[in-house]
């Protein structure tokens, strides 16, 4: 579910057709706001109907329960699931002082930072899972059997957590979850601060909203046995470290991301289509256009992608953004608008983390 509906078929549909529906966020009267100047407030991607009026976990909380009601779990009944969520680390709000533009304010918040009380990720995610469950009445028992907190690059490591986890037999399925919102006045105010939100006056930034998606994963041979509809398989999953980050405020070289993006990519005739988590943020392209360089010295030849940005639609959704791009890439090879039949995923989460899906159509 996200800002352009509660069901994948809807939301990719919209996003094929170019339909984009940002709107103003009266809730917020920073800096990023020309309103107090009889000027248009800040715009944002929200998941209208569900999230408003509501702050904090509980907007998370909302956009769970609506994902889960779309899903149809009755098939699943008495098989041990296990549940893997991506969502935004409690303590975001004070990290990446670094990256903070004003100096005064850069100093301040470092302070505050240092101040902020310890929070207990997985009990918080162990919360939300439970009482979304119990909001929906799913019939299969959900245990929580991986959290990360990592942001964009969140999924791909819960991916591959649940994929080791299948593989072993140690559950039937797994629910990989992510949720995000970037829009709770907290958030907007802690984006602001580092001159990330695109405004009137600053065209490079990003446009923030919310989404939350789950993937279901069964082995290849369940999927077959059971006669289940399979949109895609995953065929690779990488992940790596890059220090120099946008919350350190480094310029990152991009070889990292460059050497995800050659491990991910699979030899064929076809051209290589990238779904990227790109945003319109300075740091963000940067690090892509280094990449390409390297590409280019790894591959002995230029690199000419194709594309998809699923930002330019759904606003910056964050922990949530790899499973946009996941929906994204099954709904086009289940109407036939593929560029490709692989498709490689790209994230770069604020921090340190990389991360790079391979899938391929079913």
């Amino acid at each position: 579910m996200s800002a352009l509906g509660t069901d994948v078929v809807t939301a990719c549909a919209a996003a094929r057709a170019g339909i984009s529906r940002p709107g103003p966020l009266d809730h917020y009267k920073g800096g990023g706001s020309t309103q107090q100047r009889g000027g248009i407030p800040l715009s944002g991607h929200a998941a209208a109907g569900i999230t408003q009026g509501f702050i904090g976990n509980i907007r998370l909380l909302r956009m769970l329960v609506a994902a889960f009601k779309a899903l149809h779990v009755d098939a699943y009944k008495g098989m041990r699931a296990g549940v893997y969520l991506c969502f935004p680390d409690p303590l975001r709000v004070w990290s990446g002082s670094a990256a903070v533009v004003d100096d005064a304010e850069r100093e301040e918040r470092a302070k505050e930072a240092a101040k902020a009380p310890p929070s207990d990720a997985h009990a918080t995610a162990a919360e939300l899972v439970a009482k979304a469950a119990q909001i929906c009445e799913l019939p299969v028992v959900l245990a929580l059997r991986g959290v990360d907190i990592s942001g964009h690059a969140g999924v791909a490591r819960c991916m591959q957590s649940a994929s080791e986890a299948l593989r072993a037999g140690q559950i039937d399925l797994a629910f990989v979850i992510g949720v995000d919102s970037l829009l709770d006045v907290d958030t907007l105010l802690w984006l602001e601060a580092a001159a990330r939100l695109r405004t009137p006056e600053r065209a490079a930034g990003l446009i923030p909203g919310e989404a939350c998606g789950v993937l279901i994963l069964e082995t290849a041979r369940a999927a077959t046995a059971s006669g289940k509809v399979c949109y895609g398989v995953v065929e690779h999953i990488a992940s790596a470290v890059e220090p120099q980050n946008l919350l350190n405020a480094g310029a990152s070289t991009g070889a990292i991301t460059a050497q995800l993006v050659q491990q991910a990519i699979r030899s064929s005739d076809e051209p290589v289509w990238l779904l990227s988590d790109h945003n319109g943020e300075n740091a963000r392209a940067n690090e892509w256009g280094n990449a390409l360089f390297h590409l280019t010295r790894m591959t002995g030849a230029p690199v000419d992608p194709v594309v998809w940005f699923p930002a330019v639609t759904f606003g910056e959704t964050a922990a949530a953004s790899a499973i946009i791009a996941t929906c994204i890439a099954s709904a086009a090879w289940a109407r036939g608008y593929h560029p490709a039949k692989t498709a490689v995923i790209t994230s770069i989460s604020d921090g340190p983390a990389r991360a790079a899906i391979t899938l391929s159509m079913a």
